[in-house]
């Protein structure tokens, strides 16, 4: 029997601490039961993967979004905590990598599910849903893309009409044109929450920056030549001068944010995101930042004609720097497998449970309960959520300000927040900003590179060790041979085998790149060390 253990109160379910018979059942833990429907939607498609495999156990476990990553690092220090959780990727690096307690995905992602039959099962999602996925040191994937979740800008059409706007702005001229026309007539324009805990802002400025800066990935893009940046060209190219946060054009979205500022309400840098979304729905306010996630809330909040639409795109008129249209982030629900799992003697009935919350059947069940937009690239978007269909397709950019860490610190974002803040205040030029960022940025850089060179070092001797026991057992393997059935089960196994050897031995090599790359950049002192003894 499977059984469904699930509360919407706001404590954690029975499963938190497993008795001996709850180690036997796969616990699902997450934090969407504070979204309508979720939690419910979840209930569903445990009772579909029933119909596969009856004689699993899945136990739906509810954690309050508040504390949630500390109550399950409490829980895996204790040898306890779900086999599966709602996790983010900056999370997932640091319990993954650091500390071990969750189980790298990236083999199972390289091969077929059982519920996608005929592709590699990351193959079956959006490109764009992997885009900073990968753990920026160990190349490993912690995370697997359940959905997409689409940000965008919520609008008042009832508001919107008042000031002769029928349609909402495509482009940046005539977003900034609009939030005038409606201030003129004395209405609110934007709801920014900006407050250190739930701001928006940066988000903000990392979507203008996206149509700013796609022109700087090319002379990034220089250890795995791919189109887009990771962790390492991006710490590279500050590391050598490459970024310069002194660039005109690498101020240009804060000029942009600056004057779209002028717009939002009164007391932004104190409002948070909560506060926000009740103005919007209490109608003051003509528009505000949010998720398609709270699809569902708003449409049993809000009475009035409501929509939404992509942030404008920044065109020539609006700068000399536009790139053009940007590619959706990646705001995903994504999970992670706990070790404990392997610990439970249960992981391979794990990830087919996993496998079979990102098939087309879970997806079909989904639909019913919330607005769920599938990571699945061939799954039809449901007609009413055309508005929250991927943006893809377009040339790659990066948040050139910030510096990608392993540990999933928010050291340097926080900074910024704090920055920015002041800076839209008028406390700060675009200057002074700079000059207390910058000292951060470089000595984080340094960390980070230095960290990722001897951590990279390891990987080569462990990978390297595991390949030549791989490709040992794969010389040794008999002859294939059919059984009685005429089945040839030596051949499937030496196939299985092959595919292990020819995946570690992309990581084996893909190691061996970063390190050379790694030593090649440190080898060289960093740029503002070079400028400072040459002055």
């Amino acid at each position: 029997m499977l059984a469904i253990s699930f509360c919407g109160c706001g404590s954690a379910l029975e499963a938190e601490n497993p008795t001996e018979s709850d180690t036997k059942a796969i616990v699902f833990a997450s934090h969407m039961g504070e979204h309508p429907g979720w939690m419910e939607g979840f209930v569903g498609v445990i009772r579909g993967y029933e119909k596969h495999r009856p004689e699993v156990e899945v136990k739906l476990q509810y954690q309050p979004l508040d504390g949630f990553a500390i109550w399950l690092e409490t829980q895996f220090l204790g040898g306890r905590g779900p086999d599966m959780i709602v996790l983010g990727n900056n999370i997932a690096h640091r319990l993954g990598a650091r500390q071990g307690m969750l189980v790298p995905l990236t083999e199972y992602l390289d091969q077929e599910s059982p519920y996608a039959k005929g592709e590699r099962w990351a193959d079956t999602m959006y490109p764009i849903v992997w885009q900073n996925v990968e753990d920026p040191i160990y190349g490993e994937t912690w995370i697997v893309p359940f959905n997409f979740f689409a940000l965008r800008i919520f609008y008042n059409k009832g508001l919107f009409r008042q000031v002769g706007a029928e349609t909402p702005p495509k482009t940046w001229t005539e977003f900034i044109d609009v939030q005038q026309r409606l201030q003129d007539a004395g209405i609110v324009p934007y709801l920014m929450p900006n407050n250190l805990n739930t701001g928006y802002s940066l988000t903000g400025m990392v979507y203008i920056s996206d149509m700013l800066h796609q022109s700087l990935t090319p002379k990034l893009d220089r250890l795995f030549v791919d189109g887009k940046l990771d962790g390492f060209e991006h710490n590279a190219g500050i590391y050598q001068g490459l970024i310069n946060l002194r660039d005109p054009e690498l101020l240009e979205p804060f000029r942009l944010l600056k004057q779209w500022s002028k717009y939002w309400a009164r007391g932004y840098n104190g409002l948070d995101r909560q506060e926000a979304k009740m103005l919007f729905a209490q109608g003051i306010g003509a528009m505000y930042f949010d998720g398609s996630w709270e699809a569902e809330a708003l449409n049993q909040a809000v009475t009035f004609d409501w929509g939404v639409f992509s942030v404008p795109t920044v065109t020539k008129k609006s700068s000399k720097y536009a790139d053009g249209p940007r590619n959706d982030s990646n705001f995903n629900l994504t999970f992670s497998v706990g070790s404990v799992a392997r610990d439970r003697g249960h992981l391979d009935d794990v990830i087919d449970f996993l496998q079979y919350l990102t098939s087309p059947e879970a997806a079909d069940t989904l639909t019913s309960y919330v607005s769920f937009v599938s990571s699945l690239k061939d799954y039809p978007v449901p007609p009413h959520l055309t508005a929250y269909a991927p943006a893809s397709g377009y040339p790659w950019s990066s948040p050139v300000w910030g510096v990608a860490q392993q540990t999933g610190s928010t050291e340097s974002g926080d900074r910024l927040k704090v920055l920015v803040q002041m800076y839209l205040a008028d406390e700060l030029t675009a200057t002074e900003m700079v000059d207390r960022f910058e000292p951060l940025q470089r000595r984080l850089v340094v960390e980070e590179m230095r960290y990722a060179l001897s951590e990279n070092h390891k990987m080569v001797k462990e990978v390297g060790g595991r390949l030549a026991v791989l490709e040992s057992n794969l010389s040794q393997f008999p002859a294939a041979r059919a059984d009685t059935n005429g089945v040839d089960t030596l051949a499937v196994r030496r196939q299985k085998l092959e595919r292990q050897v020819a995946f570690v031995r992309k990581n084996f090599e893909k190691a061996q790149a970063q390190v050379v790359f790694l030593t090649d950049v440190l080898s060289e002192p960093p740029v503002w060390e070079k400028t400072a003894q040459s002055n």
